[in-house]
């Protein structure tokens, strides 16, 4: 994997076009800066290049008020990027409702929530290939 990074106990990496982020543990406003940064700069060395992510919350346990504002402020930041969808993986529905509550720009964003892996990365290959007609077609 290319740009593995650990971020306290979370690790980001890519593969093909999709950013995987698996956090683990609590998430604070410590942690989440640091999450700021690398995430940004994973981003940007995509050079304008149209990405997926994929974000496994299996293993979080929580996040703070602050870090929450962090999150939702990299996700504004990616309405101006070349972003094409973003899943979750979470066991649990009651992390769609914190995590849209928490994180309000999500609406905005093409974001869907699963329990598997393999469900997940199957709706954003089907997002990414509609992307790419539609954008085909303009």
């Amino acid at each position: 994997y290319r740009g593995v990074n650990m971020l306290s106990n979370n690790i980001i990496y890519t593969q093909n076009n999709i950013i995987y982020v698996n956090y683990n543990g609590v998430f604070c406003e410590q942690s989440a800066a640091r999450f700021e940064k690398n995430f940004r700069s994973i981003v940007n060395a995509r050079n304008k290049h149209t990405f997926s992510i994929l974000e496994d919350i299996s293993y979080l346990e929580g996040a703070t008020p602050e870090a929450f504002i962090i999150l939702n402020n990299v996700n504004k930041w990616l309405l101006t990027q070349e972003l094409i969808c973003k899943a979750y993986i979470h066991e649990e529905c009651v992390y769609t409702s914190i995590m849209k509550h928490h994180v309000p720009v999500l609406n905005g964003i093409n974001t869907a929530f699963f329990i598997e892996k393999s469900s997940a990365l199957q709706w954003i290959n089907g997002q990414s290939t509609g992307f790419n007609v539609l954008r085909e077609a303009l």
